[in-house]
């Protein structure tokens, strides 16, 4: 009698595999077993053509006209697939980082069950730089020295590290070096507006609410608003060796190193003063403050 399920490990399929007792005659091998990771039938003839064969004068005693055989397989990640596929472009003198797509993979490759995920193969890489299509041969080793070749397709995408921001900011938040990520995004996507480098996002601030993991343009960061609008600053000026001080009222925003209009509130007059930190601004040396020293 048959087994009600036949899985297997090996490369052939025996009567030990198939039958509840085969005796001494459990090596004996009926067929070749199915790649890892599929199935195949053997029908009742098969079976019982190998149990004649093997010296077993019975045949088999249940209804069933087949039985259907298993192959254990370690399925191979389509990362790997891809990362062998993406290194086999940059050998070719194609680019080194790449997005690979795979669009020829119907159903998941598998390998024997003690096979090395190493012994894996690009074999007859054709690769279209301007399209970014591509079709390659995957060579899986198998036992015995025999390899199992599929040919697969797809799209290899020149892409770029770009910097994003690692969670939502505000125009009131100062972008620092732990707040930034890289993403890799297609190089069609980017253009000249894009920020591509993080030095240009650490010390500035967004323009407006900003989400986490979206590349940024240039208009969308500015120099953090050090003073603003309405508010009172502390002026001060240097006359020979001494540092003068007063208080004076923005006329406007202004960022480190801006220059912007104030009111002095002593004198109610408007002068012209640099931005020099969060709350404080120089007034050029020939401006006379009223001042509190």
């Amino acid at each position: 009698m048959t087994k009600p399920t036949v899985t297997v490990d090996g490369p052939v399929v025996t009567l030990g595999d198939v039958l509840l007792d085969a005796g001494a005659a459990q090596n004996h091998v009926i067929a070749a077993a199915p790649q890892p990771g599929k199935s195949m039938t053997l029908s009742r003839f098969d079976i019982d053509r190998a149990m004649a064969n093997a010296g077993l004068s019975e045949g088999l005693d249940d209804s069933r006209g087949y039985v259907t055989i298993s192959r254990r397989g370690k399925k191979v990640p389509p990362e790997i697939l891809e990362a062998r596929i993406m290194d086999k472009i940059a050998q070719n003198g194609g680019p080194d980082r790449l997005k690979i797509r795979l669009t020829g993979l119907r159903s998941p490759l598998y390998i024997a069950p003690q096979a090395d995920l190493g012994d894996i193969e690009i074999e007859n890489l054709s690769h279209d730089e301007r399209s970014g299509r591509f079709t390659a041969t995957i060579a899986i080793a198998q036992e015995n020295g025999v390899w199992n070749r599929t040919t697969l397709s797809g799209l290899a995408e020149p892409v770029r590290l770009v910097p994003v921001l690692v969670r939502a900011l505000s125009d009131d938040d100062i972008i620092s070096r732990s707040d930034i990520d890289w993403i890799e995004l297609p190089e069609r996507r980017i253009n000249r507006t894009m920020i591509l480098e993080s030095a240009d996002l650490i010390g500035l601030s967004p323009t407006r609410t900003v989400r986490a993991g979206t590349p940024l343009r240039m208009s969308e960061v500015q120099k953090p608003v050090l003073v603003e609008k309405g508010a009172f600053v502390t002026m001060q000026v240097r006359h020979g060796g001494l540092m003068l001080s007063a208080t004076g009222k923005a006329m406007q925003d202004g960022a480190l190193g801006d220059f912007i209009r104030l009111i002095n509130t002593s004198t109610n007059r408007t002068i012209e003063a640099q931005v020099a930190g969060l709350g404080v601004v120089n007034v050029l040396s020939h401006v006379t403050l009223s001042a509190n020293q």
